[in-house]
C-alpha cells in the first residue's frame, strides 16, 4: 500500500494524486497492461473507488502522460533563454531521452499509439516548444535546415529500444543521430 490514510477523507484531487502515484508505481514495476485489481490493492480500496475517481485505465494512463508531457514543456521552456541554441536544443533531448530511458509513461508521451484528444492537445503543445528550440538552433546554422520535431520523436521512440539492445545503445543512438542533424560545413 502506498501509505496510511483514510480515503473517504481525503479530497478529490488528493485522491487523484494518490491514484495517478500507484498507477506509477505499477507501470514502472509491471509495464502498462497491470490489472486494476493490482492498483486497487496498492491503494488499499475497491476498483469501483478507482474507476469513480479516475475511470478507466486508459483515463490514467492519459493523466500521466499528459502531467509528464507538461514536465516535459517546462524542461524546454526553460532552455529558451540559453545563449547557445544548439546547446539548448541538445540539453533538452538529452533530458528527455533520460527520462525515457528510467520511466516508460516518459516514452508513451511521444508515442502516436496513445490516440487521445488531450493526449494530442498536451503533446502538441509540447512538440510546438520543442519545434522553436529546433528553429532556433536552425537559425545559428549548425542544425540541418530540414529537421523536425517527427526527427526527434522518431529518436526518443528508437532510443528505449536502442538501450534494450545493448546498455548504452539509447545514448549512443542520440550521439549518432546528433551527429547527422548537426550541420557540417562542405
Amino acid at each position: 500500500m502506498l501509505s496510511k490514510y483514510s480515503w473517504p477523507s481525503l479530497k478529490p484531487e488528493e485522491k487523484r494524486r494518490l491514484v495517478l502515484e500507484g498507477a506509477g508505481i505499477l507501470f514502472a514495476r509491471e509495464g502498462v497492461d497491470f490489472p486494476m485489481p493490482s492498483l486497487a490493492q496498492e491503494l488499499g480500496v475497491g476498483i469501483g473507488t478507482i474507476y469513480r475517481q479516475m475511470g478507466s485505465k486508459d483515463d490514467i494512463l492519459a493523466a500521466l502522460v499528459i502531467e509528464r508531457l507538461g514536465i516535459f514543456q517546462a524542461k524546454y521552456e526553460a532552455l529558451r533563454d540559453e545563449n547557445d541554441a544548439f546547446n539548448a536544443l541538445a540539453a533538452a533531448v538529452d533530458y528527455t531521452v533520460d527520462q525515457i530511458l528510467i520511466d516508460q509513461i516518459a516514452t508513451l508521451s511521444f508515442d502516436l499509439a496513445l490516440d487521445r484528444p488531450d493526449v494530442a492537445e498536451r503533446r502538441a503543445q509540447a512538440a510546438a516548444v520543442l519545434q522553436g528550440l529546433i528553429e532556433a538552433a536552425k537559425a545559428t546554422g549548425e542544425l540541418r535546415e530540414d529537421a523536425d520535431v517527427m526527427d526527434l520523436r522518431m529518436v526518443f521512440r528508437a532510443a528505449r529500444t536502442a538501450e534494450l539492445l545493448a546498455p548504452g545503445g539509447g545514448r549512443r543512438l542520440v550521439a549518432l543521430t546528433f551527429s547527422g542533424l548537426r550541420n557540417h560545413p562542405a
